[in-house]
């Protein structure tokens, strides 16, 4: 069968963002379907703020500040991404195949929606902007519910994320949400909150399904950095840690991490995303790098979902940092994880990183059947 898949997929410097794409995309191959991801860019796709509205927030002073102290970080930031290019592009010309043209509306997908047996929406927070001004949103709600294309395509998510504990709906917004969830024929979410918040729009018959990145297995990856070339800071004579820090708020202290390291004897390999600010030295990695780099370190610390993820994949010794302040509902995303997979929570919790050492198991195998979502494909 044909299967179009909306997910997010415009980054170049989310790695697991990519490498969900790529993994849900690869899964649906390797059972013999043919597969694509349908290239639809939300980012501008919603109503802007009116001028008015602009100066009445340019009038507070803080926030007025903040938005300088931001726009000059990314100007710097921005600077250093230019000459250090993770050559995401690259990877996506060869491991992703996409529609055959890119959406950047929601109306240029009602208006010429590509063509496939069935629709999948997810994996990754592909709904989560229910807490938001859903005003603003609507063409996300139309785009991320399915709701274009001819009506005998069937529909279906697959690890979809609200990415928090809790998403409140306007009353109104339930309704449309409900009624095009009913045209649904399978509905699986990524966290365990997911099934409880698809409840409260009136959707019972919801699964929980883990994300599509632990539907392959360690070799699939390491094939990747197999068949890649790797810079120069990959071939490491000593031991390193691996810090993966996405831009998330959290609260982390370089100081005492640096201390822990250099007490360990371990070299820091540190990558951030692009809108991660601070003064310390990092690296820029592409994908098959990046995993090259979890697989191979000694310990791994992040605030990553993903990062998460593929040190669970990889068997590494590592510990999550939770995330905090307006991100704090998103720690439900590991959580969840954590006990779909039936492991003691793994968080750095200020200077614990003795914990770091404990050991854990888990067996993928045990919690889920990596073929079951393939036959459900096929029996819908």
């Amino acid at each position: 069968m044909k299967i179009g898949i909306l997910t997010f997929c415009w980054t170049d410097h989310n790695y697991g963002q990519i490498l969900q794409c790529y993994a849900l995309e690869k899964y649906l191959e390797d059972a013999g379907h043919e597969a694509f991801i349908i290239d639809y860019d939300k980012r501008n796709d919603y109503e802007k703020d009116k001028v008015l509205a602009k100066l009445k927030q340019a009038r507070n002073p803080n926030r007025l500040l903040h938005y300088i102290e931001k726009i000059i970080q990314l100007k710097r930031q921005n600077a250093k991404e230019a000459n250090c290019n993770r050559e995401f592009n690259e990877f996506k010309k060869t491991y992703l195949k996409y529609s055959e043209r890119k959406y950047f509306s929601f109306c240029e997908l009602r208006e010429n929606p590509p063509y496939a047996d069935i629709y999948i929406v997810g994996s990754d927070q592909v709904w989560n902007f229910l807490n938001s001004n859903l005003n603003k949103y609507e063409n996300w709600i139309n785009a991320y519910f399915l709701n274009f294309g001819d009506i005998k395509i069937k529909r279906m998510s697959y690890a979809a994320s609200f990415g928090n504990s809790k998403v409140v709906v306007d009353r109104k917004y339930s309704e449309v949400i409900r009624k095009l969830l009913c045209d649904f024929k399978y509905i699986s979410v990524r966290e365990i909150e997911g099934i409880e918040i698809c409840k409260s729009l009136g959707i019972s018959n919801v699964h929980l399904d883990p994300d599509p990145t632990l539907l392959l297995s360690q070799e699939n990856y390491r094939q990747l950095y197999s068949q890649n070339g790797m810079k120069y800071y990959c071939e490491c004579d000593k031991p390193f840690v691996f810090l993966y820090l996405v831009g998330n708020e959290c609260n982390f202290d370089f100081k005492i991490f640096m201390k822990w390291a250099s007490k360990r004897g371990l070299n820091i390999k540190y990558v951030a995303d692009a809108i991660r600010y601070d003064k310390y030295e990092k690296i820029y990695p592409t994908i098959p790098e990046w995993l090259w780099l979890i697989d191979h370190s000694s310990y791994v610390l992040t605030n990553s979902f993903h990062g998460t993820v593929f040190s669970m994949i990889f068997n590494k010794k590592f510990l999550t940092i939770p995330l905090s302040g307006d991100c704090e509902g998103m720690n439900s995303r590991v959580k969840s994880l954590f006990r779909l997979f039936n492991i003691k929570e793994r968080f750095l919790d200020g200077e614990n990183y003795e914990e770091i050492d404990k050991p854990y198991s888990y067996d993928v195998n045990s919690v889920f059947d990596r073929a079951g979502f393939s036959h459900i494909i096929d029996d819908i």
